[in-house]
């Protein structure tokens, strides 16, 4: 298996060195050969196993993940607020199209159903490689993934191309890490302007919409947009009337980069109508419980 960690090497995995922020692979090569491992991928040096020298270790796995998992496609979603829930719907619609599709982010990850949780919202590069292999290998087409901020500004997702990015809002959050908000959407910005080679999907909405408008993009919102919410008698996009049975107006928000999503992947209008009515929130996210004649509603 390929690892960065040293500590979790066992015997006869592969260790490559990457550079960090903070850290560099290279300094832990000693140790990962110590714990078992047969083959070393780094960009310096000369060992006692088998080792493989590249220019660039980030570029390697970029091309390592193409080579093991080609035409595996990426949703990529980022934001202050809606990343888990709009990731977790798109996830449930392609399953529920027949369209495999596994999920990365905060409440873990899944493929048919959960398999593990996660300690951070969007995993180390090594990580994300590992169950990207094990979507790939079980017939998987997509992974859709919350992208967060700490996760860009780390470069944890470089070795991606995403085929579809998708920007929910941006509030002011996570300064302790960031520092100002500047640098918070600097973070953010990176998934549109240097990640995704595909389409773009933007909250015209947000106060911070142009920042994300690179590529080949497109605007949902209340505002102009190329896909235009309205609520007057009933939910609609651009006069088209869509039920749910989510509630509140960020749900709205959240299911219409669902639809989007959808169309854009040439879904037939009547399909999507028929299966965005059976998605449920992740569970603690405007969760509904019926006890006896009351309705209860927990929200994380």
């Amino acid at each position: 298996m390929l690892k960065d960690n040293s500590k979790k090497i066992v015997k006869g995995d592969t260790f490559i060195a990457i550079k960090g922020i903070n850290d560099d692979g290279h300094n832990y090569i000693e140790e990962a050969i110590k714990n078992g491992a047969i083959r070393i991928i780094c960009e310096k040096g000369s060992y006692d196993v088998e080792t493989v020298l590249v220019d660039d270790t980030k570029k390697f796995l970029k091309e390592y993940l193409k080579l093991h998992c080609p035409n595996l496609k990426f949703i990529g979603i980022t934001g202050t607020n809606g990343k888990t829930t709009t990731a977790f719907l798109i996830y449930q619609v392609l399953n529920y199209l027949n369209i495999k599709c596994a999920y990365i982010g905060t409440i873990g990850y899944y493929l048919e159903n959960k398999i593990t949780d996660l300690e951070n919202t969007t995993p180390g590069m090594l990580d994300l490689y590992n169950f990207f292999e094990l979507a790939y290998k079980n017939g998987f087409e997509y992974v859709v993934l919350e992208v967060s901020s700490h996760a860009l500004s780390q470069n944890r997702c470089d070795f991606i191309e995403f085929d579809y990015a998708i920007f929910t809002n941006l509030t002011q959050d996570h300064l302790d890490y960031h520092g100002t908000m500047e640098n918070y959407l600097l973070a953010k910005q990176r998934l549109f302007k240097e990640l995704c080679s595909g389409i773009n999907i933007i909250n015209n909405d947000s106060n911070y919409s142009e920042y994300f408008k690179y590529g080949n993009f497109i605007t949902y919102g209340f505002t102009s947009s190329d896909y235009v919410i309205t609520l007057e008698k009933g939910f609609k996009i651009n006069n088209e009337e869509y039920k749910m049975s989510l509630i509140g107006k960020h749900n709205v928000y959240n299911m219409t980069c669902v639809i989007v999503l959808l169309k854009l992947l040439n879904i037939d209008d009547n399909l999507i109508k028929e299966k965005i009515k059976l998605l449920k929130p992740p569970t603690g996210r405007m969760d509904f419980i019926d006890y006896e004649t009351n309705k209860i509603i927990i929200d994380y």
